[in-house]
């Protein structure tokens, strides 16, 4: 059950609970909303505490050589609790494709929201992501991210880029995680795709594992929609490219093949929504 979901059937049933004990006439009916509101919001106040201490549990500058399932756990229920306060609705396909054991997955990069849409419905697999250093550096999200073993890319500094793409690719061939990253190295906030990063694609090559390839639309909508709207965001997962074939393909070769067909994606979707 999502969290919200929880709650709001907590606060439900103290609700009901404390009207059959309290309310004896109709002019005591107001303890009922007041109850459900009182739960609710403190029920979401002890929640973020729980975060907050969890997540300052954990070292900001340690480098962890295992994951954690359940800070894993927890990251996606953050993230499913973002989406519900921001009013996201996902809408997925081609979940069936997404392969057992670990993989590369790469995506086009629309919002600051759309590694946290994709992690929670990917969330039966562990993914860490590759993300800009200045993400690590948030107070109480750095150390959960550093937790879950996301990795700091410096893409202004070659060889360290190469050091945390190496990093990556041990991860996924250990069978510990699968890695996430957005080859456009910064969002597009319009409907085009940007270039991508040729040499990120070096990990298809050599991981030793599947590339998923996977398109988000709609989530650049939520600065404009948000509060009074819900916003739409699809995430489709296009193809998997099989380890043997990314091997025989240079890096920009893998590059091309996956930046057309997520073209091709997000304009369908585009022309899908303009028709509507």
């Amino acid at each position: 059950m999502r969290i919200h979901n929880l709650n709001l059937t907590i606060s439900t049933v103290a609700a009901a609970v404390v009207s059959v004990v309290f309310v004896r006439d109709i002019s005591r009916i107001w303890i009922l909303p007041l109850t459900f509101v009182v739960c609710v919001a403190g029920l979401f106040l002890l929640f973020w505490i729980a975060v907050l201490l969890f997540a300052s549990a954990a070292d900001k500058h340690r480098e962890y050589d295992k994951s954690s399932r359940f800070y894993l756990k927890m990251i996606n229920i953050i993230y499913d609790s973002v989406c519900s306060v921001l009013r996201v609705r996902l809408h997925v396909s081609g979940l069936e494709k997404v392969p057992d054991g670990t993989f590369f997955i790469v995506s086009n990069h629309k919002s600051s929201i759309d590694n946290m849409c994709q992690s929670y419905v990917l969330r039966s697999h562990n993914i860490s992501y590759i993300s800009k250093p200045e993400n690590f550096r948030i107070p109480f999200a750095g150390n959960m991210m550093n937790r879950c073993r996301y990795l700091p890319i410096d893409r202004d500094n070659p060889r360290k880029a190469l050091t945390t793409i190496k990093k990556a690719i041990d991860m996924i061939k250990s069978d510990d995680m699968s890695i996430g990253l957005f080859p456009e190295g910064h969002r597009i906030t319009d409907e085009t795709v940007g270039k991508f990063s040729d040499g990120t694609f070096i990990i298809s090559r050599e991981c030793q594992r599947p590339t998923v390839i996977s398109s988000i639309s709609g989530s650049d909508k939520l600065k404009s929609n948000f509060p009074f709207k819900p916003t739409d965001i699809y995430i489709d997962i296009i193809d998997v490219l099989p380890f043997d074939k990314a091997r025989s393909m240079r890096s920009n070769a893998i590059s091309e093949y996956a930046h057309s067909l997520i073209y091709a994606k997000i304009t369908e979707r585009t022309e899908n929504s303009t028709s509507e």
